[in-house]
């Protein structure tokens, strides 16, 4: 946060009153004199929060708020003053204010405030296309579009806005990639952009979050600048130095008048290079070619292991991928991804449905080679899992089969499920699941439905049915047939006898 009045007791009493409220959020407060202090503060500086005053000597508070809208992000102004004035109220919220206290202010109504804004701050203020954060938030629209949909209304709209916003003709897209970020640590990389290129008068900048750990970047250009040199460095150092992350830079060739979403893709496959070739680097652009013989090698493996499954366990086939891998370029990588995912999507579509919760992540998603060798690894080992499930689902006839023909023995779950070489736990879930109904009630059943047929012969004594359903004690026969019909075998056979 931070406090600008001309009034140094004023500045520091409201510094003290605000750590006095102890708002977790608020974790650093600087304060200053002077509008022209702040300017410079905020260069380096970036407050979330800036309370100003309205009337100061040299620049005042709503003339603050415009210069400071347009170099910070994500950030909340408010402002407060002596006067009651119902233009400078009207002014301040027109650039961008977000509420208005007046002198002297209130720790009540101070500690309302700031805890609403602290809350609020993860919800992009929208206001002229000037301010930082309004730009970031059209350009971010913007890469939503590019990354999941194919041309449309709404991309066009944006891109139009976008038309509007930039100046000149020329292009080019760039991607800051880092494996980790947080909020705070994207939030000050889009800051050091746009303050990086603020001096050069004739380069127009858009910045966004792209994912959780890739940030977009446009540069529009005038036909008679290059992209300085330094860029790449400067962002790769503000990354080493400034928030402890090995960040990795691509940049596109100058394009005019170019298709977003090729520019986008571009960008993509120039950044992908990093999962060969690590973090710390500028990648430029360059051909993308395929090495046949490794990828048809990679592809020969994943064909060993869809057509015998039984080999996903085993080390020897991982090493000999993983070798294979770390061989190949990036176009190689790529093609090998898009077959590995393809023939897999395509062996059914009871497959497709075991892994549809995890939405297969696009190539560009992968952060690091390691990252792609897990995913791989795991999307095979669904599969082996898959095939072992139909097996035993395709089985399950013959189970109820087994069960069916053995049910007056004293058989249990385990006996089943060590004939047909399976784990218990799995069979039971699987059995109850097909059929509705537990192993020792579908059991209890069978012994019961065909306790019930003997019952009608009356040669048989009770005793001699319940040995002939499974039953070595009569009376524990008489008790399950009672629990089952209702009534005892010897009711049960009376009945029966008197219709």
């Amino acid at each position: 946060m931070l406090i600008v009045d001309d009034e140094y007791y004023i500045c520091e009493g409201l510094k003290i009153k605000i750590q006095n409220l102890s708002i977790p959020h608020i974790t650093e407060i600087q304060t200053c004199y002077s509008g022209e202090e702040a300017l410079k503060i905020c260069k380096d500086y970036k407050p979330h929060i800036v309370l100003t005053d309205i009337k100061m000597d040299d620049i005042d508070g709503i003339s603050l708020i415009h210069q400071l809208k347009s170099q910070l992000h994500p950030v909340r102004f408010l402002v407060f003053s002596g006067y009651d004035d119902y233009e400078y109220v009207r002014n301040s919220f027109q650039e961008g204010a977000v509420d208005y206290l007046l002198k002297p202010v209130l720790s009540e109504q101070l500690d309302k405030i700031l805890r609403e804004q602290c809350a609020s701050l993860d919800q992009i203020y929208i206001g002229n296309i000037s301010s930082r954060s309004s730009s970031i938030e059209l350009f971010e629209n913007l890469l939503k579009t590019l990354q999941w949909r194919e041309g449309g209304q709404e991309y066009r709209q944006l891109a139009e806005s976008i038309d509007s916003y930039l100046p000149y003709e020329n292009y080019l897209f760039s991607l800051i990639a880092g494996i980790g970020l947080n909020i705070e640590q994207r939030d000050m990389i889009m800051n050091h952009v746009y303050d990086y290129f603020d001096k050069y008068e004739n380069i127009a900048v858009l910045c966004g979050k792209l994912t959780d750990c890739k940030i977009a970047v446009l540069l529009n250009l005038d036909h008679s600048v290059a992209v300085p040199e330094g860029y790449g460095e400067n962002i790769i150092n503000y990354g080493h130095e400034k928030i402890n992350v090995e960040l990795a830079v691509s940049l596109t060739d100058i394009k005019a008048h170019p298709h977003f979403k090729r520019l986008y893709l571009d960008a993509e496959n120039i950044l992908a290079e990093r999962l060969i070739l690590g973090y710390g680097k500028i990648f430029m652009h360059r051909q993308i070619t395929t090495t046949q013989k490794l990828l048809a090698s990679a592809q020969n493996t994943v064909d060993l292991l869809l057509e015998n499954p039984g080999l996903i366990d085993k080390d020897y086939y991982w090493t000999q991928l993983w070798s294979l891998m770390k061989q190949m370029n990036i176009g190689t990588l790529m093609s090998f991804y898009q077959y590995l995912t393809g023939i897999l999507w395509s062996k059914s579509s009871d497959f497709q449905s075991a892994v549809s919760h995890w939405n297969i992540p696009g190539f560009y998603s992968f952060e690091s080679l390691k990252q792609l060798e897990i995913f791989i690894q795991k999307l095979f080992q669904t599969y082996a899992s898959y095939i072992s499930n139909q097996k035993i689902e395709s089985s399950i006839d013959l189970i109820k089969k087994y069960i069916d023909a053995h049910f007056s023995e004293n058989l249990t779950l385990s006996d089943v499920a060590e004939h047909f070489f399976i784990s218990y736990s799995y069979l039971s879930k699987v059995f109850h699941d097909t059929f509705g109904i537990s192993f020792q009630s579908y059991i209890i059943s069978k012994r019961m439905v065909y306790a019930e047929k003997l019952l009608h012969n009356p040669d048989l004594s009770i005793q001699e049915i319940g040995t002939e359903v499974g039953y070595t004690n009569v009376f524990n026969f008489s008790r399950a047939f009672k629990n089952y019909y209702g009534m005892s075998p010897n009711h049960y056979r009376d009945s029966k006898h008197e219709q």
